[in-house]
C-alpha cells in the first residue's frame, strides 16, 4: 500500500495558535482527542503540531486525512486569519495541493488529472492547470521559480528546468517533490528534524464525523 499524507502550512509563528484552532475544529464536530506523546505520530492516527520556521507552522495530519482535508484547512485559514498551503500525497502516486487565505480559495491542483482531489461526497476533479501568477503572488515569489513543481504529467524537459527549478525527472516524478516547492517558499516539512510542539491523539471515527 503506498503513502496516504495530508500536511497543512500555515503562515502564522504561533503553533499554539494552531493548536487551539484545530482543538476548536474538532470540537465543533464532536471529535474527541487526547494530548498524546510526541513520538506518537509515527503510528500514523495522530495530529502532530510543528513550528516548521519562525513564520510556518507545519500540521501533520492522520493517515487518509485526505477525504477531510479540504473543510478543515478552509476552516484553519478563516479562523486564523491567514495564509495556508495544505498538501496531500495520494497512495505514493500523486500529489495535490491546496492553496487557501482568510477562508478563501485561490487554487486547487492535483499532478495526475485522473485522481481525484478528495474521495468525499464532494469529491471533484482538479485538472494539471494551476494559476500559477495567483500562487506566485501568495508566497511572494518569482512564478519562473516555482512554475516546474506545478507539472503536466507526464513533465517535459522544459518544465523540469524553467526559471531557477532546476528539478531532475526523478524529483519531478515523486510527489515528494512538494517538500521541494515548500522549501522554495519557505516552509521547511518538519520530519525528521524537527520535534512536535504537540501531538494529538482523534477518535478513530473522526472521518464519519468531519465533513
Amino acid at each position: 500500500m503506498g503513502v496516504f499524507l495530508s500536511a497543512t502550512a500555515i503562515k502564522t509563528n504561533s503553533a499554539g495558535a494552531v493548536a487551539a484552532a484545530v482543538i476548536e475544529y474538532f470540537g465543533d464536530y464532536g471529535v474527541n482527542y487526547t494530548k498524546v506523546s510526541n513520538d506518537a505520530f509515527l503510528k500514523g492516527k495522530e495530529v502532530a503540531i510543528y513550528q516548521s520556521t519562525s513564520e510556518w507552522v507545519v500540521v501533520i495530519w492522520p493517515s487518509y486525512f485526505g477525504v477531510n482535508e479540504l473543510p478543515a484547512v478552509k476552516y484553519l485559514s478563516k479562523s486564523l486569519d491567514t495564509l495556508i498551503s495544505s498538501v496531500s500525497i495520494y497512495d505514493g502516486e500523486s500529489w495535490s495541493h491546496s492553496l487557501y487565505r482568510s477562508g478563501s480559495e485561490i487554487d486547487l491542483y492535483n499532478s495526475t488529472f485522473r485522481l481525484p482531489f478528495q474521495m468525499s461526497p464532494s469529491f471533484r476533479f482538479v485538472s494539471w492547470g494551476v494559476n500559477i501568477q495567483a500562487v506566485s503572488t501568495e508566497f511572494n515569489v518569482n512564478k519562473k521559480d516555482i512554475a516546474c513543481y506545478f507539472r503536466k504529467d507526464p513533465p517535459i524537459r522544459s518544465q523540469l528546468n524553467d526559471g531557477g527549478c532546476n528539478v531532475s525527472k526523478e524529483t519531478a516524478n515523486s510527489p515528494w517533490v512538494f517538500t521541494d516547492f515548500w522549501k522554495k517558499v519557505g516552509v521547511k516539512y518538519p520530519i525528521p528534524d524537527i520535534d512536535p510542539f504537540v501531538v494529538y491523539g482523534v477518535d478513530a471515527r473522526y472521518t464519519n464525523k468531519l465533513p
